[in-house]
């Protein structure tokens, strides 16, 4: 099985240059706690709920209309549309991940495969592995 097998696509995003407010009214919206960045389409980061409350408004002393993209992982782990299932369970569970960009080999964000979709493939037994925590790393990812 390969990622573009699970993934969850149209993906909601947000545009590199959006405000901290605008990406929490769009979390809020879609009942989402994950959101890519990107710049006109193509992947520049991702940013989560907890990003948002501990770095920015708890730690960070930011404000809500300061830019969504101070707040965002810069080096997001991903996957492309062929990536097979066992390397990004390898990879989430190496870095305790819970969400994964998928992009084409340019960058583009096509796609995300959260631990849910996976949880929904079998009866649980590979969420529970990425929830175990580190194993061996995982080969042929890349970063943004």
């Amino acid at each position: 099985m390969l990622a573009h097998d699970i993934m969850t696509s149209p993906v909601v995003k947000i545009q590199h240059d959006a405000t901290i407010n605008e990406a929490i009214a769009l979390m809020v919206r879609h009942d989402i706690g994950f959101l890519p960045l990107v710049r006109d389409g193509w992947l520049c980061g991702v940013v989560t709920d907890r990003d948002i409350l501990i770095r920015g408004m708890r730690g960070g002393g930011l404000e809500p209309f300061d830019p969504i993209k101070s707040l965002a992982t810069q080096k997001a782990h991903q996957a492309t549309p062929n990536t097979p299932l066992d390397e990004i369970v390898g990879m989430m569970a190496s870095y305790s991940l819970r969400r994964v960009p998928v992009c084409d080999s340019l960058g583009y964000l096509v796609g995300v495969i959260s631990l849910t979709d996976i949880a929904r493939l079998d009866s649980g037994e590979r969420a529970a592995q990425i929830l175990r925590g580190p194993q061996k790393p995982a080969c042929g990812l890349r970063s943004v």
